[in-house]
């Protein structure tokens, strides 16, 4: 499922929702946010954080499907009802949109191959050290590349399914709420999440599987020709 994640990262924000199309969607995002994103971040712990990561098994040290936005204060209601409306009403049914959307995004990261080559060798070259160096390579390398063409190629309705298959397992794992504002808004915001969240009926996180690197390299792999050439 996570060679699945940048599709989804490029399909959630801009498919619209039910009763919404995808351009009155991006309509009303412009209108009430400043930003309005959604991608994976994958960090890893470094040593000076590892007891605190002992110490918060259930946030730290695991991949996350991040719903980004940010918007004026008097925005609030609209925004956190916007937010509530497409995470729990997307369902993927625009299968013209979607294959826009996945076209687009392979001629995206096809064209960022040469410029980036050296950190795509990078990202590669370390995929079998960590389950995190595995990750990158999955949902940000040369995989992600391969499987992002693979993809491209499908039938539209396979990858609407697949999406939604996949959304449903994120968004019934749990969530956390993270905000930046001064006092004043920290407090509104709080307000607003609380409703967001018995709206959702969003719940906390159970605890991370135990993964290992090993479980990931079967999905590392890259068929291929290796070719060299003589120069004088």
């Amino acid at each position: 499922d996570y060679v699945w994640l940048p599709i989804l990262e490029a399909c959630l924000p801009d498919c619209g929702w039910k009763g919404v199309s995808w351009d009155k969607a991006a309509s009303l995002i412009d209108r009430f946010t400043g930003n309005f994103s959604v991608f994976t971040r994958v960090e890893k712990v470094s040593a000076d954080y590892e007891e605190y990561a002992r110490e918060n098994p259930l946030i730290v040290g695991r991949e996350w499907l991040t719903v980004h936005f940010k918007y004026l204060e008097e925005y609030g209601d609209q925004v956190f009802d916007m937010a509530c409306q497409m995470l729990s009403k997307v369902d993927f049914s625009d299968l013209e949109r979607i294959k826009t959307l996945v076209t687009g995004l392979r001629s995206s990261i096809e064209n960022k191959l040469v410029p980036y080559a050296l950190r795509y060798a990078g990202v590669r070259s370390r995929r079998k050290l960590s389950r995190y160096n595995a990750v990158m390579e999955l949902v940000d390398g040369l995989s992600s590349v391969a499987n992002i063409g693979r993809i491209s190629r499908m039938d539209p309705g396979e990858i609407a399914e697949n999406l939604r298959r996949i959304y449903r397992k994120i968004f019934s794992s749990g969530a956390v709420f993270h905000v930046t504002a001064d006092r004043k808004g920290c407090s509104k915001a709080r307000i607003q999440f609380e409703k967001f969240a018995r709206e959702l009926k969003l719940k906390l996180m159970p605890t991370r599987p135990q993964d290992y690197v090993q479980r990931f390299c079967s999905e590392l792999k890259l068929t291929g020709e290796v070719q060299s050439k003589a120069t004088d």
